[in-house]
């Protein structure tokens, strides 16, 4: 177990073994003044790598071999799952829900919001939660960084997502080549009939007619 240090006192750190055994996901226990619960670090890809043309033929025009973001889930990694194995974080008593992406250079996407009454929708948290929000998460993330888990977990991260990119190219390439051969098709008929309407096939057209 390990220590953070913010402004409203030390915060002990336990890594967790991942309940949904994802390589690519750290789980975090924290514990101290005001603050307990779980947060769940995973790398994210930062920018698009597909584009759609027309009859949403995807065009790949980046790859990132490593993703360039991580994304810091307050509590649990989705909070509409039917069952939240991850729990859930509190600060300064208040549930937070969502959570928040940074990139390398710690440039900050923060979101701190607690869930409504209702289940609905999510309001934002009080200011001081922000504060101290910020302030925890941007420590952890250093610790993340810090011991190496970062990249860990974005080889492991990188590896997955090749896998679902390799299968969805081979998709896409076989969805393109029964286009083609559709389109191949559609081309002879058209040759066909231009040939038709030229004039010399057309007046032999209309001599067999007599």
């Amino acid at each position: 177990m390990q220590t953070l240090a913010i402004e409203s006192g030390p915060v002990s750190v336990e890594r967790l073994d991942d309940p949904d055994d994802r390589p690519w996901a750290t789980v975090y226990q924290l514990t101290g003044r005001r603050i307990e619960g779980t947060v769940v670090i995973e790398p994210l890809f930062r920018e698009p790598v597909l584009v759609f043309h027309q009859h949403d033929i995807p065009n790949e025009t980046d790859f990132e071999a490593l993703p360039s973001g991580l994304h810091v889930h307050y509590g649990k990694r989705d909070r509409y799952r039917h069952r939240d194995p991850e729990g859930t974080l509190h600060v300064n008593g208040v549930q937070l829900a969502g959570g928040a992406i940074l990139d390398k250079e710690m440039d900050t996407s923060f979101s701190v919001r607690r869930p409504d009454p209702s289940g609905y929708y999510d309001e934002p948290a009080p200011s001081g939660t922000r504060a101290k929000t910020r302030q925890l998460v941007n420590a952890l993330i250093w610790h993340h960084r810090g011991s190496g888990l970062a990249h860990e977990k974005a080889v492991a991260f990188a590896r997955h997502e090749r896998q679902k990119r390799h299968d969805a190219i081979a998709t896409d390439a076989r969805a393109i080549e029964k286009m083609m051969r559709e389109l191949k098709g559609r081309l002879a008929d058209l040759e066909m009939r231009r040939h038709l309407h030229t004039e010399d096939a057309f007046e032999q057209f209309l001599a067999t007619q007599k």
